[in-house]
Formats: structure tokens, C-alpha cells, sequence
């Protein structure tokens, strides 16, 4: 009913190609991101007063 260890071999493959690819686009996406400037980090004492302002607007 089953492939066999060699279809497992393919398929255990597979995941390792897609996790690669998935790790290398990451890495240009927010490399380049961080390049132009539009990758932003939350500072923590400033993260209330973020929530704050995001709740407030969904409320309205």
C-alpha cells in the first residue's frame, strides 16, 4: 500500500528544499526591507502606548 523508504527519501526531500527556499527568500525579503527602512521594531516602553492608540482606532 505504501512507497517504500524511497518515496519517504523523496518526500523527506522535498521538505528540506522548501525549508531552504523559505529560509533564503526570508532572508533577501527582510534584508531588503531593512534596507529601504520599512522594517520596524517596537521599542518595549513605547509598546502601551502602541496598543493603546491601535485599540483606540478599532473601537471607532
Amino acid at each position: 500500500m505504501g512507497g517504500g523508504f524511497d518515496l519517504l527519501g523523496i518526500q523527506i526531500l522535498g521538505v528540506g528544499a522548501i525549508a531552504v527556499f523559505n529560509v533564503g527568500f526570508s532572508f533577501l525579503m527582510f534584508g531588503g526591507l531593512k534596507a529601504l527602512g520599512h522594517l520596524r521594531v517596537i521599542i518595549q516602553d513605547n509598546f502601551e502606548q502602541f496598543l493603546s492608540q491601535f485599540f483606540s482606532k478599532i473601537k471607532d
